[in-house]
């Protein structure tokens, strides 16, 4: 937790640089830094945690929210292509619980 002089004496570079992987994680889809951007040893996939670091993205809905599948970035999506993504996420979904 950061006291309100830690934010007023420091520069908002330097306080990004400090916040920097802790909160706010570089995100491929935008090459920048992005607020949404997560990340976890959670594999949806396996339904268990593994050894890779994945990125997910907290604007993402549906079954599998990482950052790697998502064709572009999910606040850069129209309506229709969240719905086709959210439904091919599903029918993947289901189909692997089905083996």
């Amino acid at each position: 937790m950061f006291n309100g002089q830690l934010y007023q004496k420091t520069p908002f570079r330097a306080l990004n640089k400090i916040l920097e992987g802790v909160f706010i994680l570089h995100c491929p889809k935008i090459d920048a830094m992005c607020a949404f951007c997560g990340k976890s040893k959670w594999n949806p996939r396996l339904q268990e945690k593994d050894d890779e670091d994945k990125l997910f993205c907290g604007l993402a809905t549906g079954y599998d929210t990482r950052v790697e599948p998502l064709p572009k970035c999910w606040e850069q999506m129209t309506k229709h292509e969240k719905s086709k993504y959210a439904k091919m996420k599903k029918t993947e979904y289901e189909t692997m619980v089905l083996r």
